[in-house]
């Protein structure tokens, strides 16, 4: 059989190959017919086709197996017989470009009538079955029956009979009836098919590829692909030889059309071996300006420490980058990452805390950050983030970090989870957040949030943050006693429609809730009369839900104001708060002072008898 090698010598089928090949590697364009036998054998016990050869191709990387399919098929079975039937399968191929397949898409804009199928496939209706059982159950055969409802319109069983009277004497009266399948989903347009795509999985996405010609290339057209988690190779021994997982993900990225908006890889540690992981990244952003990229390595006992290149990541298209599991000996690949928006390093060790420190001054971009690292060696010194842009940090320092130090005029959010270091080691300059002494409460670990709630209608931040807490990116957030603080303006209700969102994320009993009061003298004048935290006619409305319990409240400027009387009232109402509710009232002078204390006892009016609620000022 005729076919095209390339530079590296692999046999291409088509000329389409070869076309799509040249288009890929942009400097490969040397093609040659070889006449090299490929032989499409067929085993005469079972019918298993074998062919004489096949190839593994790594991208950039000179790596070609052969395998005869034929004698491992022999191995595996014991069958020793073939036929080689090449020429009842296959056509001669010459190097005059053929034409391109009819449904092959080139621009996703274009949209094609039908789905590519020359034949048209005939098939049997679909009828009432409920129907169709009775007919059956009555004696009548079930193609008959078939027919007999097809052709009444399905309308009841009486018609069916009445059809089958009719035409009892029709020569086809006992065979199925068969009409045109029409495939209405491949009719539709480019971009709804690419729509529907987006909500499957990369492998189920390529799969489609087999349903018509219309849909074969759709798939190469996806804005994500997402590389799903691989067996876990049980084998502890190191092997030079490439995984076959890594041959398949190389073929779907070379196979890719266009650029991505974002990728997923989840590969295992006996994965990339031979430097493929870096061709990958490269392609990624070089190649495919991918905007989001997450790295996820899952280790299976028989990897080596990997080490990424210099400047792996500072391509000016990478926007957010997620690594997981990985070990850094310096921050050579960070170097020039001033592109970077969003950085989240997940399990992430490194040899000393300056490591982390030069990484993170090399991104001076970011305004998103998430921490889940831990130190090799016993480090001193304590881990700097210092970014006027930054307005999320979410830290988990595990070990061997000496100390804390956050300094960003920007900041909104700060997460502490964990860390190996006490109050003193702690620093933080932040103008809106306030870090509360509850964090480091009677020794006892508590972790904190404190959030400066923005008043923007759209907030990449919150949403940012909401995704890591739900997501679980660092440790679960919800399910062990926290305490937070949060700033919010209540005349505001974008504000507390998103205090409402993250106080419905604590599935367990919150240990401290600190809210501090935004002054809103200068605010709009909004409408008063459907607070979000009151109760509609029917009393159905509880804030932030029904399930949501604090043992202590904390507020530390509350001014018995209209609106902060309402929303205290209905916390108390409720009987969201377990244990006590503090209110400061020291800081205010003494006619303020006064009219503050009236307000609290109308809060504690508010009480019933079983109530064990202590409110008190100080």
């Amino acid at each position: 059989m005729g076919g095209v090698s390339f530079n590296f010598g692999e046999l291409l089928k088509s000329v389409e190959e070869a076309q799509e090949h040249a288009e890929i590697t942009s400097h490969h364009s040397n093609f040659a017919e070889s006449t090299e036998a490929v032989l499409n054998l067929v085993c005469t016990t079972c019918c298993k086709p074998c062919r004489s050869r096949t190839y593994f191709d790594y991208f950039l990387v000179i790596i070609i197996y052969t395998v005869k399919e034929s004698e491992l098929h022999t191995k595996r079975t014991g069958h020793t017989e073939f036929v080689d039937k090449i020429m009842e399968t296959v056509k001669s191929t010459s190097l005059e470009a053929a034409p391109k397949p009819a449904m092959e898409i080139d621009n996703p804009d274009d949209c094609s009538s039908g789905s590519g199928d020359s034949a048209e496939e005939m098939v049997v209706p679909e009828v009432d079955k409920n129907i169709l059982e009775e007919l059956e159950a009555m004696g009548f055969p079930k193609a008959r029956a078939t027919r007999a409802l097809h052709y009444s319109g399905n309308a009841s069983l009486e018609a069916a009979v009445n059809w089958m009277v009719e035409h009892e004497n029709d020569p086809d009266v006992d065979e199925l009836p068969k009409v045109k399948s029409v495939d209405w989903i491949s009719k539709l347009s480019n971009d709804v098919l690419l729509m529907i795509l987006s909500r499957l999985s990369t492998k189920e996405a390529i799969r489609t590829s087999v349903l018509s010609t219309r849909w074969e290339h759709v798939w190469k057209h996806v804005s994500h692909l997402d590389f799903d988690k691989p067996e876990i190779n049980s084998s502890t021994e190191f092997c030079e030889e490439p995984n076959p997982d890594d041959t398949l993900i190389t073929k779907v990225i070379i196979k890719h059309l266009g650029q991505l908006e974002s990728c997923v890889l989840n590969y295992s540690s006996s994965q990339g071996r031979t430097g493929i992981l870096n061709i990958w990244i490269q392609i990624f952003t070089s190649v495919k300006h991918t905007r989001v990229l997450t790295l996820n390595r899952h280790y299976d006992g028989c990897g080596k420490v990997f080490e990424f290149p210099s400047d792996s990541f500072s391509h000016p298209s990478l926007m957010s980058l997620s690594l997981s599991s990985y070990m850094f000996t310096s921050s050579d690949p960070f170097r020039n990452c001033s592109n970077l928006r969003t950085l989240k390093l997940v399990l992430i060790e490194a040899t000393n805390v300056e490591v982390f420190n030069t990484l993170l001054s090399s991104c001076p971009s970011l305004e998103v950050l998430v921490l889940n690292i831990r130190c090799f060696y016993e480090t001193r010194g304590p881990l700097k983030i210092e970014n006027s842009k930054l307005k999320l940090v979410h830290v988990l320092l595990k070990r061997n970090i000496g100390g804390l130090e956050v300094s960003s005029t920007s900041l909104d959010i700060l997460v502490v989870e964990d860390t190996s270091f006490g109050k003193k080691d702690f620093f933080l300059s932040s103008p809106k957040v306030q870090f509360t002494n509850n964090f480091w409460v009677a020794g006892r670990f508590a972790p904190q949030i404190s959030y400066y709630i923005s008043k923007e209608e759209k907030s990449i931040v919150h949403e940012e943050f909401m995704n890591n807490i739900s997501g679980g990116l660092c440790e679960s957030i919800g399910d062990v006693l926290k305490s937070m603080s949060v700033s919010i303006d209540l005349m505001n209700r974008t504000e507390v429609e998103r205090l409402r969102q993250v106080l419905r994320l604590w599935i367990c009993e919150m240990l401290v809730l600190e809210i501090i009061f935004k002054d809103n003298k200068n605010a709009p004048n909004e409408s008063w009369e459907k607070k979000l935290w009151e109760e509609d006619n029917n009393n159905n409305v509880v804030f932030p839900n029904a399930k949501f319990r604090v043992k202590a409240l904390w507020m530390p400027n509350f001014s018995g104001s209209e609106e902060e009387f309402a929303f205290v009232s209905c916390l108390i109402k409720h009987g969201t708060v377990v244990d006590k509710m503090m209110i400061k009232t020291s800081a205010f002078a003494a006619s303020k002072k006064l009219e503050i204390e009236a307000a609290v006892d109308k809060l504690r009016a508010l009480q019933t008898e079983e109530d064990q609620l202590l409110i008190k000022c100080f």
